[in-house]
């Protein structure tokens, strides 16, 4: 947002949720602001809202202020076109966040954090891993070694690096030498399930 500016988001006519479960039966008429209210504030609906449709409207404005752009109807668009994989290409920390959209995005209020306890548990995760630096999912499915962000990982290169990991690897099942990566640069090595993991981010690129 620009300095100075202020923007307001009427969620559901300034009615929040956040304390009591209520249930309108809805003709014509919307509950909150285009583009940032949930499915259940939608016209001709008989939805109940509870802390989860504050939940969703809080993700959008979230999404909103860090990617400075406005709300987004919809939820599916968030973990494809809408991602900040996609929409924040060079600010890879701000890709934790997806985890939050994940479980507040969402069309179902089934899928959706419960109550606010649990999305404020996730939010302090997410802060941790921002501060500490700890890389996304998206950069661990890289070749980039999440260590120290300059070598690249790949199988042992030659006799030396072979030499030398396999005093670390000593104590190690077989299987998993064999899915051990060492980086380029610093020579961490790294073991991951990469079907599990690739498995995992195609998973979430199908929510909605």
């Amino acid at each position: 947002m620009d300095a100075g500016s202020v923007v307001e988001a009427r969620f559901h006519d300034n009615r929040p949720f956040l304390q009591t479960s209520e249930h309108h039966t809805s003709t014509a008429e919307h509950l909150g602001t285009h583009g940032f209210r949930a499915p259940e504030c939608e016209g001709y609906n008989q939805w109940s809202q509870d802390p989860r449709t504050d939940l969703y409207s809080a993700a959008k404005v979230l999404w909103a202020m860090v990617t400075n752009d406005p709300g987004f109807t919809r939820e599916e668009v968030v973990f494809n076109q809408l991602s900040l994989v996609f929409w924040l290409k060079d600010a890879p920390m701000t890709w934790h966040f997806q985890r939050i959209f994940e479980k507040s995005i969402r069309h179902s209020l089934s899928d959706r954090y419960r109550n606010a306890d649990e999305a404020i548990k996730d939010a302090l995760f997410v802060r941790e891993a921002i501060v500490g630096r700890f890389p996304p999912l998206e950069m661990l499915a890289t070749e980039i070694c999440p260590i120290c962000g300059t070598g690249t990982l790949g199988q042992f290169s030659d006799k030396n690096d072979e030499a030398l990991c396999e005093q670390f690897l000593e104590n190690l099942s077989l299987r998993k030498r064999q899915g051990a990566l060492v980086c380029s640069y610093c020579y961490h090595v790294s073991i991951r399930n990469q079907a599990l993991l690739e498995k995992r981010l195609e998973r979430r690129k199908q929510m909605r």
